[in-house]
């Protein structure tokens, strides 16, 4: 017997665009609305090196967990002020990404937590900048953006948040997707993003995942983290949490591509 049955169709489907992914639900009101990234514009191949997709974040909404239809496109105040601050003239920002919703229990505010993407409008640099941006308000309809919860350089990117609880300290340790360029090799990294204040920057802590040095053939040169499930879902003892990875086998040269 089985437990669970794949639903049939798609969960959500639109067709003002060809992709959408990564959808993140409120639990504020059980589940019933979220947001989802939507690409509208992609220019290249998605398993090869450099191509490009442009996205935005949309809301969506449904009775159930079996579909959700996609309404308009969010809006975040104060959004083209900090765009503009952290692009300048140098930086092109193309679009919203990987949307998350972590609900404060104190103070009942949703935080939203997204990537934020800049390609270095020289394309003879071949550069980027990854940040984690963040957004916080008493619902979607009145949510603001924040200077990044994590401000990506050369060396360091952030996105793809997983929330962790507070520890003893009352300091969250979450874990975050990074990245570390080792002999021209580009590696996707797990990391600790140091949160003493989730209204506040956070940190950049240790890599805790890196997939050069693990054994393991499907995450070779790639992780993200997935969500840390709760305790009531599934409970491994005392002090620890069990989570989910996302991962990638290392990149490979094919002729001139990647």
């Amino acid at each position: 017997m089985k437990a669970y049955s794949q639903h049939s169709g798609k969960t959500v489907e639109d067709k003002r665009f060809s992709h959408m992914m990564a959808i993140a639900l409120d639990p504020s009101v059980r589940y019933k609305q979220g947001v989802i990234r939507c690409i509208t514009h992609r220019k290249g191949d998605v398993e090869v090196k450099g191509y490009v997709d442009r996205s935005e974040l949309y809301k969506v909404a449904g009775e159930s967990l079996e579909h959700f239809s996609v309404g308009e496109r969010l809006e975040i105040k104060n959004q083209k002020e900090i765009i503009d601050e952290l692009g300048g003239e140098e930086w092109d920002f193309i679009g919203l990404e990987d949307p998350d919703i972590f609900v404060d229990e104190h103070t009942g505010l949703i935080h939203l937590y997204f990537t934020l993407p800049f390609l270095n409008k020289d394309k003879a640099k071949e550069s980027s900048r990854i940040h984690l941006g963040h957004a916080v308000g008493k619902n979607l309809e009145s949510l603001e953006m924040t200077m990044p919860a994590l401000e990506g350089n050369s060396k360091n990117t952030a996105k793809e948040v997983s929330i962790a609880p507070p520890n003893a300290q009352g300091i969250r340790l979450n874990l975050f997707e990074s990245s570390r360029i080792e002999n021209k090799t580009w590696y996707s990294t797990i990391r600790i993003g140091i949160a003493r204040d989730m209204d506040k920057s956070w940190e950049f802590g240790e890599t805790i995942f890196h997939p050069k040095e693990r054994n393991i053939s499907w995450a070779g040169g790639h992780a993200s983290p997935g969500p840390l499930l709760s305790r009531e879902f599934i409970d491994v003892g005392e002090g620890k949490r069990l989570g989910i990875i996302n991962g990638r086998e290392a990149n490979q040269k094919i002729g001139e591509k990647t």
